[in-house]
């Protein structure tokens, strides 16, 4: 047993050690061309008004340069929500959607997923080829970090949308706009982005001048529920955002509150989501007065809740515990959950901004922990967490019995 693990771990080392030989020989290119390089446009002659275009001399590309500013902000937007959710927030590359097209390529022995950001496909196009080889895709990742760190978010989209691919010989969204809608880009309504943000994605099949302009008009309308869905989580994030800042403060007087009747008006509150998942809810009979500004402590123990029926899983008895323990100077309130449970590395990052469990999908916004923490710590107490992947969580927060002025 011990020569076979001796051999694996050296095999391992061996294989890690050719691989990295391997990438240390692929030759990256210089990102720096992505700055310096000429754009293919085409070249346009006005009359003496400036207005009216006479003739359009171009090779093959119809394309004409325009600064981000002069782009309609739908179409900044509809592009970001179609292509790349996640584009103000990752560094480049999405390392979940690698490591998942990766998964699919390996099973289906072919290149066919790519997981490709905003950053990649504008390093694709303009500094690497299109062939589907391994060496490529990594050189792809390398140059897609070296160009985030680089260029800002909106030199980065205003690249893409310059040269996005639109059928045919037009390219960029200014001839899109002039070719398709007959107007200038910053001119565009939402249901307008939404409807060239579909064409890149199959320039040749969506094309309108083709057979299946139907195919795109459905397209456009699917663009467009996933706007209004992105448009819905960005009004969730901002309320949470402004909830966070507002956290950091006792905006009411701090009152002898009981405590058991926060819980029971929080159940009431959540009581369809409760009989959706079918969730048995245990309360103590034992909840002490506490000191504290209402309103604050009862957004604590409904962001605990909130969070407990989210990440619940597949349980066949999904159950909730809450309760209360009387410690000296303080009381210590807990939620316990029996749902999928948190690794041990992420029991502390969990209480930071932004920070969600991804083993299921999840409509938060990953701010919730983190106004609960503000919110108890603005009262002088603590929170934590135990828990073990599969095992369920356990919520605790300490207030003091004493009112004490808050910070």
């Amino acid at each position: 047993m011990r020569n076979s693990l001796i051999f694996l771990v050296s095999l391992f080392i061996f294989l890690a050690g050719v691989i990295l030989f391997w990438v240390g020989t692929i030759s990256i290119p210089d990102f720096k061309s992505l700055e310096n390089r000429l754009i293919q446009s085409s070249t346009k002659i006005y009359d003496r008004t400036g207005e009216v275009l006479l003739y359009d001399v171009h090779q093959d590309i119809k394309r004409t340069v325009i600064l981000f500013e002069d782009m309609s902000l739908y179409s900044k937007n509809a592009t970001v929500a179609i292509e790349d959710a996640e584009f103000y927030q990752h560094g480049g590359i999405r390392v979940v959607s690698i490591f998942r097209a990766i998964f699919i390529n390996l099973m289906q022995g072919h290149f066919s997923q790519g997981g490709s950001t905003i950053t990649q496909q504008i390093v694709k196009n303009t500094i690497l080829t299109s062939e589907k080889t391994l060496s490529r895709k990594l050189k792809e990742w390398i140059l897609s970090v070296k160009v985030d760190q680089t260029l800002s978010k909106e030199e980065i989209l205003a690249i893409y949308l310059n040269e996005a691919p639109y059928g045919g010989n037009i390219y960029g969204i200014k001839e899109a706009t002039r070719a398709f809608l007959g107007k200038e880009p910053k001119d565009l309504t939402l249901a307008e982005a939404a409807y060239l943000a579909a064409i890149p994605n199959a320039p040749t099949f969506y094309s309108p001048y083709g057979k299946n302009k139907e195919r795109l008009d459905e397209k456009g309308w699917h663009y467009l529920e996933r706007i209004q869905y992105n448009i819905h989580k960005m009004g969730m994030l901002l309320g949470d955002l402004l909830e966070l800042s507002r956290s950091g403060r006792v905006i009411g007087e701090l009152k002898e509150i009981d405590a058991g009747e926060i819980i029971h008006v929080i159940l009431e509150d959540l009581n369809f989501q409760i009989r959706q998942r079918e969730i048995t809810v245990t309360v103590a009979n034992n909840f002490p007065k506490i000191w504290c500004d209402r309103e604050r402590i009862t957004q604590v123990f409904e962001n605990l809740f909130t969070n407990s029926i989210k990440f619940m899983g597949d349980q066949k008895n999904p159950a909730i515990d809450v309760g209360c323990y009387e410690r000296e100077g303080y009381h210590e309130f807990f939620l316990k959950d029996n749902g999928i449970g948190i690794d041990p590395v992420y029991h502390d990052k969990i209480f930071g901004v932004f920070q969600r469990l991804e083993e299921i999908p999840s409509e938060g916004t990953g701010v919730g922990l983190t106004i609960a923490r503000r919110i108890v710590e603005n009262h002088n107490g603590r929170i934590w967490v135990v828990s073990e992947p599969g095992q369920g969580a356990t919520f605790y927060f300490t207030l003091p019995k004493k009112p004490k002025r808050c910070e």
